[in-house]
């Protein structure tokens, strides 16, 4: 599921001048705002200025000037050509001034998809393929537009039998109508936004969410950018004061006050996030919008409702982290960003260990944790030393604690405890939550850049 950008060498021998959203007087550029929002403007570009196989940004991002003719080679599975059909439709139904086409004569296409093996597609397209993907491809341009592109569909033997796997069927599906979606320009996957076609883990969606279609209307909008090269630095600089990752000390000060934070608040949350406890000392990585939370083990029916009823709570502090609870396991849930297993056994009578781990994504615009496990290691309370009621104020309490940790926030459990030792998240805890997973607050922003900005408050 990856798109790569081919660039002439020799454009960077070659000075063309190339209108781009630069153009815009501050009018033009609020009717932008009004009609795509911010989402959609950041959502472009992480997505068009990065590809997920490189860790350098890209210095433009192109389009199409005309019609794609796409033409279709190889080994086609059943239902191959079905999805390439639907996935065309798809894509002429948007508010783009291209069509996407097949064509019989493959010398006559601008955009050719091979289907085969991993062998047969690495022939076909004259590179080396990473033998995990299931869908590849690369999009030519000159040093103004995209002329052309290659896709490879990879035939894999696990899926091979799509009319009775409906995972299996979903997955070809999705696969397809991604890589000829990419070919368009929008090149990056990404973790933001589960329901998105470019979701870069595994998700049910074989479709364009909202926001990739707004994302490729934004890239063909004429009103938006007059040629079909896009220059990075200058769109940084057109929305500097919209894109989530240019944090400046001014935009700190103001997104801090919407949730209620002062100065000192400020200072006390660098303490919070940037925790000598932390896994990656001087770095804050948040989770991504959309979780999925698994219990393993032997937890009990008190602690398993208490991990659901915490999913809940947690889900209610901010629109921008969601935590679900999974109840059955499907393909696209079962490596879960978040797991919690419960291990009894007699050696932990009267004490619990909890250790936590995650993993974070890379070669992404936002790299963020994608998976994280916390292992409960505890035993049924002994009444001789504490009461049953003692065991799980002390179990869960290590596991909101823990929770918090992964999630980047290293709260104390002296902190979580009210005058009466029960269980509490303070509002000041919610808003430190809040202020932090908002996408104004980027992931991985690190301790010294953080300071900066602290230091400029007035």
């Amino acid at each position: 599921m990856k798109i790569q950008n081919t660039i002439n060498i020799f454009c960077r021998l070659i000075l063309v001048y190339c209108c781009t959203s630069c153009s815009f007087d501050q009018s033009s550029k609020q009717k932008i705002l009004d009609q795509y929002g911010l989402e959609v403007i950041n959502y472009f570009y992480e997505t068009a200025f990065h590809e997920d196989t490189n860790t350098d940004v890209l210095n433009n991002a192109y389009k199409w000037k005309d019609d794609i003719k796409v033409s279709l080679q190889g080994n086609l599975l059943k239902n191959d050509s079905l999805f390439v059909k639907q996935a065309l439709a798809k894509i002429n139904a948007l508010n783009i001034p291209i069509s996407i086409h097949l064509v019989t004569d493959s010398k006559k296409s601008n955009l050719k998809i091979f289907f085969g093996n991993l062998k047969t597609l690495q022939d076909s397209l004259k590179f080396k393929l990473e033998p995990k993907l299931l869908g590849v491809g690369h999009i030519k341009n000159n040093t103004r537009h995209l002329t052309s592109g290659i896709i490879g569909i990879r035939n894999d033997p696990k899926i091979d039998s799509l009319d009775t796997d409906e995972s299996s069927y979903l997955m070809r599906k999705k696969v397809i109508l991604e890589e000829i979606t990419q070919a368009l320009g929008i090149i990056g996957d990404s973790y933001t936004y589960y329901e998105s076609l470019f979701f870069e883990g595994n998700n049910n969606v074989a479709d364009l969410s909202d926001i990739d279609k707004k994302t490729i209307e934004f890239l063909y909008d004429k009103n938006v950018f007059k040629g079909y090269k896009i220059n990075r630095k200058d769109f940084e600089k057109m929305f500097f004061n919209e894109l989530y990752s240019s944090l400046d000390t001014n935009k700190l000060y103001n997104l801090a006050d919407e949730y209620g934070l002062d100065n000192s608040d400020l200072y006390s949350l660098k303490k919070i996030i940037f925790s000598d406890k932390s896994k990656e000392k001087g770095v804050f990585t948040k989770f991504a919008r959309k979780n999925f939370l698994k219990i393993y083990g032997d937890s009990t029916k008190d602690q398993l409702d208490f991990c659901k009823a915490f999913a809940v709570e947690l889900s209610s502090f901010s629109p921008y982290f969601q935590l679900e609870y999974a109840e059955k396991t499907t393909a696209f849930n079962k490596i879960p960003p978040i797991v919690i297993n419960y291990n009894e056994a007699e050696e932990y009578k009267g004490r619990i260990r909890v250790v936590s781990n995650y993993y974070t994504s890379k070669n992404m615009t936002f790299p963020y944790k994608i998976t994280g496990g916390i292992f409960v290691d505890y035993c049924n309370p002994n009444k001789e030393i504490m009461t049953y009621s003692e065991a799980m104020l002390v179990h869960n309490l290590s596991v909101v604690v823990s929770v918090f940790k992964m999630l980047g926030l290293n709260f104390s459990k002296e902190s979580l405890l009210d005058k009466k030792l029960n269980l509490k998240i303070s509002n000041k805890q919610k808003s430190y939550f809040k202020f932090v997973y908002d996408p104004r607050f980027p992931s991985r922003i690190s301790e010294s850049d953080y300071e900066e900005l602290l230091r400029r408050i007035k």
